[in-house]
């Protein structure tokens, strides 16, 4: 390979961050386009998953889950070996995650109401009580 096509390629490598971020997650396999195009099939797959939903912060904490499950299913998916597209893979990621979002949103409405008590708890097991000078 001459001098000038080896500049050439690093450079454009250089100039493609996108590549970049994709070889550091570990995903290399895939062309930009097909990653954005699953990433999008993981969102929607999401929205529909969630849309009754009518708190808003569950539906950003589901585009956002629904993000990563789609980043990570794309650096998994070549190990698995599956003939399958990545990207019906990815959708499938972002349509569990609204079943993760249940399950987060839950767990933090149970701590939120239990404050009090925990609070409380931890504090009578740590501070002495009142009244006693030992």
């Amino acid at each position: 390979m001459p001098k000038q096509a080896i500049t050439l390629a690093a450079t454009d490598l250089g100039q493609n961050w996108f590549l970049w971020v994709m070889g550091g997650l570990g995903i290399s396999t895939m062309d930009v386009p097909q990653f954005f195009g699953g990433g999008c099939l993981a969102v929607a797959a999401a929205s529909i998953m969630g849309r009754a939903r009518k708190d808003p912060r569950k539906i950003w904490f589901l585009i956002f889950i629904a993000g990563v499950a789609a980043i990570l299913t794309a650096a998994v998916w070549p190990q698995t070996g599956w003939a399958t597209p990545v990207q019906v893979g990815m959708a499938a990621a972002g349509a569990a995650s609204s079943w993760l979002i249940n399950i987060l949103v839950k767990v933090g409405n149970a701590v939120e109401g239990n404050t009090d008590t925990l609070a409380k708890r931890l504090i009578d097991a740590v501070l002495p009580k009142r009244g006693s000078d030992k």
